[in-house]
């Protein structure tokens, strides 16, 4: 054999040999560290360290780890974090692992503090847990923080993280649609969840127009998260990788106006969730009914009131707000712009008569009425072409009052007027009220205000 073919074979065989490796690693994943998170995840965030400020949900980053810096203590910081929420309800952190030594004797350190356990080799990977909460496995490619869970769930949680910690791609959320969506969003912070990942009042808005009955699973929301000096702004769009619940999405979206500003003044510091769009009522009442949290609702002042009539008769911008997430606590009101001489004023003595026991109207002036009913009392009427029915008497002063100013800044009702579907959240008005409203004021620490604002296709 010439030379020539003896190193043609050579080198072909070289380069089988390479072939083969590359094929190999990328078979097993690599050293990928992403192959670190759950297939299974209902919701995921990306953090994008080298863009992100610092604040918010990178200072809660660092507040979970003990931390000023992340550079500093092993995690590679030019790469992303991805916070996911997995099925069953358990949180988690996966992040790029840069010197496992740095990190190793990062953690000895905050243990010697006691902010940590003592860190532990089990195999190839190290253990250690944050407060008795949370869960902490790294390697030399992968971080991976799971919880928060009880002390005797800690067993538990370890040997998930130790299986996340060796899983190969196929096995991960990368070959998941999810991540894919994920992957393709423009802002340094952005998050795809389906419905069932999200509180239920706050997935309900969201999701307004989605077939009754459709599997949550199957609805999600993908957002882009910007953070400016006095809020959080969430463009988020509502979407399906079901073609059937697409289409319903996407005409339920042809419901949707641009937003007036008639209501922005009614906006007051107690108000956990405020909601602005403007429609025309006989379209969007049908929407509303298909809503499993809307229907709740409905089914309620439907016994008191006819409000799917009051409903149908409006015809501009519509505003719903609550003061807190918790029964206890809950106070709704409901404003709207409404057609001229809507029918339903004509019923208002049927209504009078048909209240049940315990119950009662009255008259509290021209056009206006107060419903009893034990601690449910709520004043309802009409001014002028501005239906109300609430139990806040500054919000129907403000109504009253056309000179009243926005409580909201022209920065946050410029974001809403380029809407078509707004929800503001005020973090302080409801943290303590249960443990995940504590968790979205501690997210976003600092912030007054979170704006989302809907997206359509």
């Amino acid at each position: 054999m010439s030379k020539s073919n003896k190193l043609k074979i050579s080198i072909s065989v070289c380069l089988c040999a390479i072939a083969a490796i590359v094929t190999a690693f990328l078979l097993c994943g690599g050293s990928n560290y992403t192959n670190a998170i759950p297939s299974n995840a209902t919701a995921l965030a990306r953090l994008d360290l080298s863009k992100s400020e610092d604040g918010g949900a990178v200072s809660a980053i660092k507040s979970l780890l003990g931390v000023d810096y992340l550079e500093g203590c092993g995690l590679d910081a030019t790469s992303s974090l991805y916070l996911f929420e997995t099925v069953d309800g358990n949180f988690g952190l996966c992040g790029k692992v840069s010197d496992m030594d740095k990190l190793k004797d990062f953690f000895s350190s905050q243990s010697s503090k006691g902010f940590c356990s003592d860190v532990k080799k089990t195999g190839d990977y190290y253990f250690t847990d944050i407060k008795e909460s949370w869960c902490v496995g790294y390697s030399s490619n992968s971080l991976v923080i799971l919880g928060p869970v009880t002390a005797a769930a800690m067993p538990d949680a370890k040997r998930v993280v130790m299986r996340l910690l060796g899983q190969k791609k196929d096995r991960s959320v990368v070959k998941k649609p999810i991540f894919a969506k994920l992957s393709s969003m423009e802002s340094p912070i952005a998050f795809v969840a389906q419905a069932q990942a999200l509180p239920e009042k706050i997935a309900g808005p969201l999701f307004i127009g989605a077939p009754k009955g459709a599997d949550v699973s199957q609805l999600l929301v993908a957002a882009n998260v910007y953070f400016h000096k006095q809020h959080v702004l969430i463009e988020g769009t509502p979407f399906s990788f079901d073609e059937q619940l697409q289409k319903s999405l996407d005409e339920a979206g042809k419901a949707y106006r641009k937003i007036g500003d008639s209501y922005f003044p009614l906006v007051s510091k107690d108000d956990a969730f405020a909601m602005f769009l403007n429609v025309k009522g006989e379209e969007f009442l049908p929407l509303l009914q298909s809503n499993p949290s809307f229907q709740a609702m409905l089914a309620g002042a439907n016994m008191a009131i006819d409000l799917d009539n009051i409903l149908r008769s409006v015809d501009g911008d519509l505003f719903f707000a609550a003061d807190g997430f918790t029964d206890k606590r809950a106070g709704y009101s409901i404003f709207a712009k409404v057609v001229d001489s809507p029918k339903w004023l004509k019923d208002i003595d049927y209504w009078k008569s048909s209240c049940p026991k315990g119950c009662s109207i009255s008259d509290d002036g021209d056009k206006a009425w107060i419903y009893r009913s034990g601690d449910a009392n709520f004043s309802f009427g009409l001014k002028t072409n501005d239906f109300y029915a609430t139990n806040s008497p500054s919000k129907l002063a403000c109504l009253a009052d056309k000179s009243s100013k926005p409580s909201l800044s022209s920065d946050i009702t410029g974001e809403i007027r380029n809407s078509r579907l707004a929800v503001v959240v005020n973090p302080h008005a409801i943290a303590g009220t249960n443990d995940v409203a504590a968790s979205i004021s501690n997210a976003f620490g600092g912030m007054k205000t979170i704006v989302y604002v809907m997206k359509f296709k």
